[in-house]
């Protein structure tokens, strides 16, 4: 898994002003969950017994785990490249924690462009979340144009 890969560098990776920050308002503890690998994907909640499944609510192709959801999941990577194209960025598949340590420490953007990177990708990872506890419950999965404006207006309305 990405996430235990990345484990070495993650704990060198100062993550928590980048999501524990003033402007992320209600969708910060989404990603916290996410970096800590601890939101309750289907994977987890097959294996405790919750869910008879363990396959992705959204796509269906793949088993549901946050690697999966997040950024490999065929909708995930098409809301993400869709909102890099948005923000004049190349697309490449990257996890969340990877996004992260690009942001800190590798983007020479200007510091305002830095905080709008890091609204982003709070506003993307929550959107997944929502998109996947809407299909899960509801049995429904917008088209990915709808979730890529929500997107837009969630970095508009915090900026």
């Amino acid at each position: 898994m990405v996430y235990n890969q990345l484990i070495g560098e993650q704990q060198k990776l100062n993550w928590v002003p980048g999501v524990w920050n003033r402007v992320f308002i209600k969708h910060r503890f989404i990603l916290w969950l996410d970096i800590q690998g601890r939101l309750q994907t289907r994977e987890k909640l097959h294996k405790i017994g919750v869910s008879q499944e363990d396959v992705c609510c959204i796509c269906g192709l793949q088993t549901e785990t946050h690697d999966h959801l997040m950024f490999n999941c065929i909708y995930s990577q098409i809301l993400l490249a869709k909102v890099l194209i948005w923000l004049g960025f190349n697309y490449r598949l990257r996890t969340l924690p990877q996004w992260l340590m690009w942001i800190q420490r590798s983007y020479k953007g200007l510091r305002t462009r830095k905080q709008v990177l890091l609204i982003v990708i709070t506003a993307v990872g929550y959107q997944i979340w929502r998109t996947r506890n809407q299909a899960l419950w509801d049995q429904v999965v917008y088209d990915v144009d709808k979730i890529f404006k929500a997107v837009q207006f969630i970095v508009k309305y915090r900026l």
